[in-house]
């Protein structure tokens, strides 16, 4: 009868174990269920997202909806703009997709519609290359050291002479900035300038010289701003202007290789390198290719503005793309006939230096350079900032001039100067 009750009292335990072990088994799967990768909570909080966002492309289509009936069929970008602004008070914009398409974008979500209407206004007495004026709401801001890695403080005045660079077909125009000699120069400097350049030549001229409630956006300018203009004639100048250069460059103590098919020089030693060269397109470092993520006229996004990254570590090799122009220009490298003494004159007769937003890398016999291209005395050149053999540019000399380029939308009111334009009778912004 004792050997029954043990046994019955064994069978209880094993039973109690399997029971257990059986609960904690559920309990697993219920919690994956629930929180893992696929889980239940995850499809609720995509599902929740995806809603949120869903209803957010609703209230873009509304927006489009208000402004087509109100239009009686038709609509331009101020109107949209204004049924974007009942829907979502800011963080809305209209934006050119294609020719024959907008983009209406609000709080991260975007909705694709036809382009409407353009208002064109009327333009008369106003050409390319004229003097124009315009006095931004700032007075001056500041940059840090962390924005050019210069040891101090500096301030950047604005300016309110400019000049028309273009004019679009709806009556909106871009203005360059008219540049001289007395206008105040700032320095970039080091792994921290190369870093932030970029950024900060364009953060600065928006807080700058920006108008929210005019709509009146700016940048700085960049190479391309010029380039774009130039013909066959000229991109080749600047080709040829890199094949000099490179022709005059040979393998030794520092070089392994120097591929003029590619236009790249390959270092064996003195192989540091600022932070941002390892996303910019084109490089290599050791047996690894920079990632290639940002061009030489942009930001990386992943610093999200300004980094205090500074360099990188030195490798077995480095190869850098030579993308330094230092070349003069003439008035036959533009493609537009009607303007080509306009666009020299605009671009390059200013009789001073100035910063473009646009990093270069090239090299010579000792080592590779960084730097940031400018426009110099009739020619494009650049200032070295950091070399890789791990110095410096010298803070002192590292500088030029700021060249804002201002986006006036085609509502905006232009008091057309009286007489022959020039830089002391020039057009006005109202």
């Amino acid at each position: 009868m004792k050997k029954i009750l043990n046994q019955k009292k064994g069978i209880t335990l094993i039973a109690l174990v399997i029971t257990i072990i059986v609960l904690l088994i559920l309990a697993g799967i219920s919690i994956s269920m629930l929180s893992g990768e696929n889980g239940i909570l995850q499809k609720a909080t995509e599902a929740k997202t995806k809603s949120d966002e869903t209803q957010i492309k609703e209230r873009i289509k509304l927006a489009y909806h208000s402004a087509l009936t109100g239009g009686q069929g038709s609509y331009t970008k101020e109107s949209l703009e204004e049924e974007l602004k009942k829907e979502f008070e800011k963080n809305y914009s209209v934006e050119d997709l294609d020719d024959a398409n907008w983009k209406l974008k609000a709080q991260g979500q975007e909705v694709t519609i036809p382009a409407g209407k353009k208002i064109k206004v009327d333009r008369t007495g106003i050409s390319v290359g004229d003097y124009i004026t315009y006095n931004s709401p700032t007075a001056n801001v500041k940059l840090s050291n962390a924005d050019t890695g210069y040891s101090g403080e500096q301030t950047l005045p604005k300016k309110d002479l400019f000049r028309i660079m273009k004019m679009n077909d709806d009556g909106s125009m871009v203005l360059v900035g008219a540049m001289i000699e007395s206008d105040k120069t700032i320095c970039f400097n080091g792994t921290k300038g190369y870093n932030n350049a970029v950024y900060t030549l364009n953060q600065k001229c928006s807080d700058l010289y920006k108008n929210e409630s005019m709509g009146i956006t700016a940048r700085s300018i960049k190479l391309e701003d010029i380039t774009s203009n130039f013909n066959s004639t000229g991109i080749d100048r600047l080709t040829s202007e890199i094949d000099r250069q490179l022709n005059s460059l040979k393998t030794g103590t520092y070089i392994i290789n120097v591929d003029k098919i590619n236009k790249t020089i390959t270092y064996k030693t003195r192989t540091k390198y600022p932070d941002l060269f390892q996303y910019e397109i084109g490089g290599q470092i050791g047996n690894l290719l920079t990632t290639g993520e940002t061009g030489r006229s942009e930001s990386y996004s992943k610093y999200n503005g300004v980094t205090s990254n500074t360099t990188g570590t030195s490798t077995t090799s480095l190869k850098v793309p030579f993308t330094r122009y230092g070349c003069g220009i003439n008035a036959t490298d533009f493609s537009d006939e009607t303007v080509q003494e306009v666009y020299k004159n605009m671009f390059f007769q200013t009789g001073t230096s100035y910063w473009l937003a646009t990093r270069c890398t090239y090299g010579d016999s000792n080592n590779a350079m960084f730097g940031l291209s400018i426009v110099q005395l009739g020619a494009f050149n650049n200032r070295d900032l950091y070399f890789s053999k791990g110095a410096n540019g010298q803070s002192n000399t590292v500088q030029a001039r700021v060249c804002p380029v201002i986006f006036i939308p085609a509502n905006v009111q232009v008091s057309v100067c009286i007489g022959e334009n020039d830089s002391s009778n020039a057009h006005e912004i109202q």
